[in-house]
């Protein structure tokens, strides 16, 4: 680490947005909440399909496509195919970004949020909530078929949880447990 400089400006202030790392080095970040109100009185809550590019050797944002759904507080990863997989927001579907034609396709249908990508590169998604419960299902993304389909579920309901892939397999980091 080097420390840190000024870059250029993004187009939209946002927040409860993510970001991922692309395979051609550019830095992709989508949707969040964004503001309303007059400039002296901002307001965030508008959720966001917007998504921007960050070129890091111009130090330079662009817009590029909106995601087919405003998500905020949303999930992304970037899979073996170089394309980004953007889940949640209480939205029962998924996005994939393709940087090489810079659009989003809807994917079919899925429950939601905690993802990881597997060796095969597969993406396993756990947990998650709606407005009334959180979840312990899980569900497998085969992204050469364009596929969701339901695996295992887990032992108890999570929300706002992350996972990761060990050597042994999948492992579950909790950052805190869901109300029953």
């Amino acid at each position: 680490f080097q420390g840190w400089s000024t870059t250029g400006y993004m187009n939209y202030a946002r927040r409860y947005h993510t970001s991922s790392l692309l395979s051609n080095g550019n830095v992709l970040v989508a949707g969040g909440q964004g503001y309303a109100g007059v400039l002296r009185w901002i307001h965030f809550g508008i959720s966001l399909s917007s998504t921007e590019l960050y070129n890091e050797s111009t130090g330079i944002w662009s817009l590029t496509a909106n995601m087919t759904s405003t998500r905020n507080s949303l999930i992304t990863s970037t899979l073996n195919n170089g394309k980004m997989l953007a889940i949640g927001s209480n939205v029962h579907n998924s996005d994939l970004y393709d940087y090489q034609t810079a659009s989003w396709t809807l994917t079919s249908s899925m429950t939601y949020s905690g993802i990881s990508i597997l060796i095969d590169g597969n993406v396993l998604v756990s947990g998650g909530q709606d407005e009334k419960a959180s979840f312990y299902s899980a569900e497998l993304y085969n992204p050469s078929i364009d596929m969701w389909s339901i695996v295992s579920n887990m032992t108890t309901n999570r929300q706002s949880h992350t996972a990761f892939i060990s050597e042994l397999g999948c492992k579950y980091k909790y950052l805190y447990l869901s109300y029953l």
